[in-house]
């Protein structure tokens, strides 16, 4: 996107500097004491590559943006995918897997098509699309993964070698510190009978889990995510 995004700049400059001298060698060329009609074809002839030029790689832009916002889109909905498997009644020895593979999920690709983004005019609107993605997508998933390194590190054998044994009570602490990123869970009794007077006489024991992370970011994905992906044509699904 940005090789593209430069070139538009360069040549929409070209072509409005070249199609102002060739008006003004027009019109006011003589007093310069030159041939002005053959320097004033020549500009021409430069803003019209330029033009030519401009609207190529404006189309090419735009297929270029949409293709990586496509492709930053596929790998977030990977990682999403991935995080949708974790499951509050999972052992700790499960648990544990999990987050090992969430480790070894290979989230280069991701981290690159992110890079490759770059907006027309998004710094002089201080990054407003490119800061928005981060913010609200890429640096999520990131601060939870430096979580997950941070704490998995310490009980892999093939990184630190096998010198180093975590107790089931660190393994749980950690199980538990990394499951508050992902799951919002709580408890409570509901009432379900009353009396004559409206007063609850029977209760229900509820527990309520939300999939804190996955959800804050899939609604990211079909907002804000969605119109700089599509526009406001939002009837499109993807």
């Amino acid at each position: 996107m940005r090789a593209y995004k430069i070139i538009t700049y360069i040549t929409a400059v070209t072509s409005v500097l070249f199609a102002f001298l060739s008006t003004m060698l027009h019109y006011h060329g003589a007093v310069l004491n030159i041939d002005a009609e053959y320097w004033s074809n020549f500009c021409l002839s430069v803003f019209g590559s330029a033009l030519l030029t401009l609207l190529s790689s404006i189309l090419m832009y735009q297929h270029e943006r949409k293709r990586t916002l496509k492709s930053f889109l596929y790998f977030t909905k990977q990682i999403l995918k991935y995080l949708s498997k974790y499951r509050y009644s999972m052992t700790t020895k499960e648990k544990m897997q999990f987050f090992n593979g969430f480790f070894d999920l290979d989230k280069m690709q991701w981290k690159n098509e992110y890079y490759n983004l770059s907006f027309f005019f998004d710094r002089i609107r201080r990054n407003k699309k490119r800061k928005y993605i981060y913010d609200k997508i890429v640096y999520p998933i990131e601060h939870f993964n430096s979580e997950v390194i941070s704490r998995i590190v310490l009980q892999r054998p093939d990184i630190v070698g096998d010198d180093i044994q975590l107790s089931d009570d660190t393994i749980q602490m950690i199980v538990d510190e990394l499951q508050d990123y992902l799951l919002e869970r709580k408890e409570e009794d509901i009432p379900v009978e009353f009396n004559e007077d409206g007063t609850p006489i029977r209760w229900t024991h509820c527990i309520k889990e939300k999939a804190k992370l996955r959800s804050e970011i899939i609604a990211e994905l079909h907002g804000k995510f969605r119109d700089i992906l599509y526009g406001k044509k939002r009837e499109r699904e993807y």
